[in-house]
Order: structure tokens, then sequence, then C-alpha cells
């Protein structure tokens, strides 16, 4: 039998009107917050509540719990870390800038997280980063991850926050947590938003004072030496050296003209001028120099 024989012998008459499933339903709270009802609920009952899995949400979850606290930690990314994550890729400077500081130290559960890094992961391969978070928090018994988990409303009582909702869109699950306190590490304010104690949500924020959004100020981006040498690396037409450039001592060079450049050409014959002009004359630049003359800025 060929296909074709196959194709015109049967018929297959489909309605799409019995396929579709019934529509979501929505189910409320006592407290008012809206979930899909066909979402098995899981009760949870904990001390501390941290929303979201970031570096701070992550220092904040382990300092809890290893000072006794149950906590629940909830991130909605499959991955802990935040921007630090293999996500993002950005790398966790902490106080003292990755040495661009000399004497200034990053201390406590930054410091513990950056030193391990350093032994386990010495080609600071930002997967590895993830495990290693992964593995901190996972190590403490206090903690309950929850991950690809979205905070999405709380229930309150006496202006304090009582109860967590958050929902797995992945496991069908959505997550009841009675909690002592709780702790907003999300970034985006999104429990303190759905507490009403802030505006998570941009399109909510008002803006108050001159309208400058036709004000120009006279800003031109230009073409100049790094712009070109940046789009001939990696869009004109010699970016097939990429590896050649980036991958061998060849990348100092770029480096050691800009620093040549900026710091020992045009910082001195131009920019000090305008700097120093800008710390006088300047109500900002009067109070960068009463908190250097303070001691609060080390330049």
């Amino acid at each position: 039998m060929q296909r074709r024989d196959f194709l015109g012998g049967y018929s297959l008459m489909v309605f799409a009107g019995d396929l579709a499933g019934a529509p979501a339903q929505a189910a409320k709270t006592a407290g008012g917050v809206v979930h899909d009802a066909h979402l098995e609920t899981v009760e949870l009952e904990t001390d501390i509540v941290v929303a979201g899995g970031g570096l701070a949400g992550v220092c904040a979850a382990i300092a809890a719990a290893r000072n006794g606290a149950r906590v629940v930690l909830v991130q909605d990314r499959s991955r802990l870390g935040g921007n630090s994550s293999s996500e993002v890729r950005m790398h966790v400077c902490g106080a003292n800038a990755s040495g661009g500081r000399p004497g200034w130290r990053e201390s406590g559960l930054i410091e513990e997280l950056r030193l391990e890094d350093a032994v386990r992961n010495p080609q600071c391969c930002f997967e590895l980063w993830d495990l290693l978070l992964y593995d901190k928090v996972r190590s403490e018994p206090r903690i309950h991850l929850l991950l690809d988990t979205a905070v999405h409303g709380v229930e309150l009582s006496d202006g304090r926050i009582q109860i967590v909702w958050a929902r797995s869109d992945r496991t069908e699950q959505a997550f009841r947590i009675r909690t002592r306190y709780a702790i907003d590490a999300t970034g985006d304010s999104r429990l303190a938003h759905e507490a009403g104690l802030g505006v998570g949500d941009v399109k909510e924020i008002e803006l108050v004072g001159d309208d400058v959004s036709g004000e120009s100020w006279g800003f031109d981006i230009g073409w100049n030496f790094h712009r070109v040498m940046g789009w001939l690396s990696w869009y004109g037409p010699t970016r097939f050296l990429q590896k050649l450039l980036f991958h061998t001592p060849i990348v100092y060079f770029p480096i050691f003209v800009s620093e040549t450049y900026h710091d020992r050409i045009r910082w001195p014959l131009k920019e000090r001028k305008i700097y120093e002009q800008w710390k006088q004359e300047t109500g900002w630049g009067r109070l960068f120099t009463e908190y250097q003359q303070k001691g609060c800025l080390l330049i």
C-alpha cells in the first residue's frame, strides 16, 4: 500500500469543539487571592518566607536557617543566583571589586561563597557557580527550596503578611505558605507590591516633577576608536578573527591603548579640569567633596 492510497482510503473528522478543554476556573481564597482552581494546593508552614533566589535571597535564607529559623525560599527561575547565575553571567565582585579596591574585604556569606567557588571552580564556570549555590542551599536542612515557583499573592492580617501564595506551573501546584515573617528579595518588589506596601508594576508608578520628555541634553554618540573596533570584531567583515583577537595575548593590546589614552593623556590634559570645576561649582560636586573629606569616599 502506498502512502497516498492509505490517506485516500481513510477519513478522519475532528470537531474542534469536542477537543477544547473546559476553560480554566479561578478560585478566590478567603484572603482575596485569586489562583487557578486546577492547581493542587500544598499547605506549608514556616518562620520566614524569602521571595527571590538571587544572592540577596540566598544569603538571607542561609543566614536565617543557620540561626534556627525554618525558611521557605521561593525562586521563579530554575536556578539560584539571579544576575550572577548562568542565565545573566554577572561576576560577583564583592566590596573589594575583585581586587580593584585594595584594603577592602567582603566578609560574611558572600566571602564564604566566593572562597568556595575559587576552590571548586577555578575556571570560573557559571554553571558550576549555579551548582555551588544550589548545593549550599540544599545543604541547609531548615531551608525548603521552591524553584520555578513565583509569588503571586499574599493574605494580610492586621497589616502583616500571614500567608504567601506561590505557584509552580511545572508541577501544577499552588503553595499556601503560612509564615511569621516575609523577606522581599525579588528585585522588582513583587511581594511588597502584592501586600500593598509598594509598587512593583512600572505602569502604576506615578512620575512627579517637570516633563523632560522633549528636552535634549546634547548627548551625541559618534564613532570612535572603540566603537569601530567593536563593530569590526563582532559584526563587521573581520568578525571571523574573534578567536585570534580575544583568545590570544592580542586582547591586551586594546586594553593598553585604552588605559594609555584615558588615564595618561585625556585625564590629565582635559578631564581633570572639568572634574575640579564640577566639584567647585555644582551642588553635587560640593557634596561629593564633603564626603571625600569625611572619609566616606576612598578615591
